[in-house]
């Protein structure tokens, strides 16, 4: 949608053309076909989702104008209190789960930046989607969907054709021209999540039906959406800043990163509002009376600091859970799961450690796990050893650099029996022996076994004493005397072994 002054959305591009909603189909390039206006599968929306039955989606209340255009200027309201109490509904279409965003160079010549100025653009794009300044967006997850961190995916300059690279562009130029860059392989194939943020030359108009870039009553950018070969994707279009009045207050570049992140959250939290006709799928989180997530907040700058260190400047966005517009929310860890979990000997288990927090916190393990057990991202997992029986304490460390590290005492009990006796007495040929096994673990009594033949003259008892008195005809060494033990568990029972050295002379 608008940039953070003004961005008319591409989303809001196809609603230009609503009143006459029909497929359009235009074959680009050998076998590639661009499919506008069409229909998107609805998806399946969280329990909360707002319906008002077939009600046509009109102007934007506030602008005047249709959803996904701001103007060029300062709306007359106030933002910071805007008059309608402002409130993103879900109407049950799809989010971005992990934009990944692509910035495309339209072609050569002179652009405020290129892609390849990391500090600007590829820099940015992949701070602000995967340095965790975006998680707090979860809380427009529907259910269904869950918004994670996106990435980028670099830059890459496209060689448009002369007829769709003049001085003045329209947003079907665009359509035409990615279909044709992706069928040619210049561009990689979309997934639903691959979004292509567009960025044009200085001195290039680009016109969405009778909206046009950077004019009186225009827009700074747009964001839209199209459908090519069964898969709908993204993209945004951003026309060149430099010295531009209206899209921002602060330098050319800080006012690009403002206009882009305008653009990507509107993308990832309402991709198909220009296939939106009604107050339904495909439309996702919206405001019948202010617009999309930026659009409450248009011209509201804010920074942030990217884990490479650099400071970005961005456009702050509405949080229904703050109730006003944010650069980020950031809340503490606090550990969700619980303190304690029980695995069993030979049986294979996993455990989630989770909490919460904003960013999303890191957590760490420290101490001794048991043999066969590991963790790695938040989960436990494995089969213990059948030697590893008992209680493992050991300890987790949340954190998210929002104030001090969160501890949590965490107890691994593993389960199941285990033969605890290690070693046997030494026994006499022609002299009396006993000695008991142990074990330990699972539930009483024991019953044991031997599972291999024992030295003349001793017998294993089901209760698990060795005894007797070795004859004369076994020849001196070292035996190996291999048990099993059976605990009393209801069906399957726990079952431990074990090989033990045994030195007769």
């Amino acid at each position: 949608m608008m940039d953070s002054q003004a961005a008319h959305e591409r989303t809001g591009t196809k609603l230009a053309r609503r009143t006459a909603v029909k497929a359009l189909t235009t074959v680009v390039g050998a076998g590639v076909v661009l499919i506008g206006l069409v229909a998107v599968p609805a998806t399946a929306g969280a329990a909360t989702t707002h319906a008002v039955g077939a009600a046509t989606l009109g102007a934007n209340p506030s602008t005047h104008l249709r959803p996904g255009i701001t103007p060029l200027v300062f709306p007359t309201f106030n933002h910071a209190s805007p008059f309608a109490g402002p409130h993103l509904n879900y109407y049950g279409g799809r989010v971005l789960t992990s934009m990944n965003s692509i910035d495309v160079s339209y072609g050569s010549g002179t652009y405020l930046s290129t892609p390849a100025n990391a500090t600007l653009l590829s820099g940015f794009t992949s701070q602000y989607l995967g340095s965790g300044t975006m998680d707090w967006l979860s809380e427009y997850d529907t259910g269904s969907q869950s918004i994670g961190r996106g990435l980028s995916g670099g830059g890459i300059t496209i060689t448009p054709a002369v007829s769709r690279n003049g001085s003045n562009i329209t947003d079907a130029n665009i359509q035409t021209e990615l279909a044709a860059q992706i069928g040619a392989g210049s561009l990689p194939a979309p997934t639903a999540n691959t979004s292509y943020a567009l960025f044009f030359r200085q001195g290039q108009t680009i016109c969405d039906g009778t909206s046009c870039s950077l004019v009186a009553g225009g827009f700074c950018a747009y964001h839209g959406t199209m459908t090519l070969s069964g898969v709908t994707f993204t993209y945004q279009v951003m026309p060149d800043l430099t010295g531009v009045s209206g899209c921002g207050t602060g330098t050319s570049a800080q006012n690009t990163t403002a206009v882009l992140s305008h653009e990507l959250v509107e993308t990832i939290t309402d991709p198909d509002v220009g296939f939106a006709t009604v107050y339904g799928p495909p439309l996702a989180w919206y405001d019948p009376s202010n617009g999309e997530i930026g659009d409450i907040c248009n011209g509201q700058h804010g920074t942030f600091v990217g884990t490479d260190g650099l400071t970005y400047t961005t456009q702050t966005q509405w949080s229904n859970v703050a109730s006003s517009c944010v650069e980020t929310r950031q809340t503490a860890p606090a550990f969700t799961s619980t303190s304690s979990v029980s695995f069993t000997k030979n049986v294979a288990g996993t455990f989630a450690v989770t909490a919460t927090g904003l960013p999303f916190p890191t957590i760490g393990e420290s101490g001794a796990l048991p043999a066969g057990v590991s963790y790695s991202n938040g989960l436990l997992s494995g089969t213990p050893d059948p030697t590893s029986g008992g209680a493992y304490p050991i300890t987790f460390t949340a954190t998210n650099g929002i104030g001090a590290p969160v501890v949590q005492n965490f107890t691994l009990t593993v389960l199941g029996i285990s033969v605890t006796t290690t070693s046997l007495t030494a026994g006499v040929r022609g002299v009396h022996y006993g000695q008991q096994l142990a074990a330990t673990g699972g539930t009483l009594p024991y019953k044991w076994k031997k599972l291999a033949a024992l030295p003349k003259g001793l017998k294993l008892n089901s209760s698990g004493l060795l005894s007797g008195t070795p004859s004369l005809k076994n020849a001196p060494g070292t035996y190996q005397i291999s048990v099993q033990v059976t605990d009393a568990t209801a069906k399957p029972h726990q079952v431990a072994t074990a090989t033990l050295s045994f030195a007769l002379s």
